[in-house]
């Protein structure tokens, strides 16, 4: 074996060349997701990183079919053979049309929010971010105005954009600038965040995926602390 092949051999070992596959959502291109993944590109060179935009029925098929290696998403149920490991929590947000009375608010409350229409996100496989809506406006005893359900928050956001209503979004969608779109933070009784998971398959001791793990808890401690 030639020198070059036994350093390649001795870096594959290691989690520092081959290839990565990893699954995105929605807002996922947002915020935390990106930094976390250019942190360990640059950390690694020699990985080549592949994304790839996936609902979340996407993502567990394509993680038991092993088409990739790692998947972020919300909200996630257990599902057999797949570990979904909470990476952090994100508060959460009003987007309101920037003509909207409640801008003046330093803070929205949920109760103002009782008949005023709402755009929901996603669509798909439940349970998702529209049942945390519903439960969070059960606890303050009203039922949401739904306007429209649509697919992921870039979509919610321009509804919203367009005077649809208001939506609810991670503070990371808060990166999305949409002309006419304000951001305020939303004040609940029961204070709710919504996770950021990752979700790899139990089974998985790969080198590049332990070392992606490793990368991305190691930022996650550094730059966003609970």
């Amino acid at each position: 074996m030639t020198e070059r092949a036994i350093e390649r051999t001795s870096k594959a070992a290691q989690g520092l060349l081959g290839r990565v596959d990893v699954a995105i959502f929605g807002s996922g291109i947002f915020g935390a997701i990106p930094r976390l993944l250019r942190t360990f590109r640059e950390a690694h060179p020699d990985v080549s990183m592949f994304l790839h935009n996936m609902v979340k029925d996407e993502q567990i098929d394509a993680l038991r079919h092993r088409r990739i290696t790692l998947a972020f998403n919300r909200l996630m149920r257990p599902v057999d053979g797949l570990v979904s490991e909470v990476l952090l929590t994100e508060s959460l947000y009003v987007a309101m049309p920037s003509d909207n009375p409640l801008v003046a608010r330093t803070a929205v409350s949920m109760t103002e929010l009782e008949n005023v229409p709402l755009v929901l996100f996603p669509t798909g496989t439940r349970p998702s971010f529209i049942d945390r809506v519903h439960e969070m406006c059960r606890t303050c005893n009203f039922s949401p105005v739904v306007a429209q359900e649509v697919g992921d928050v870039v979509h919610a956001v321009a509804l919203v954009a367009t005077g649809f209503g208001v939506t609810l979004v991670p503070r990371s969608a808060t990166s999305l600038a949409l002309p006419g779109i304000a951001y305020r933070p939303l004040h609940h009784p029961t204070h709710p965040r919504v996770d950021l998971c990752c979700i790899y398959r139990n089974d998985d001791d790969s080198p590049i995926l332990q070392s992606l793990l490793a990368s991305m808890r190691k930022a996650v401690h550094e730059h966003y602390p609970s």
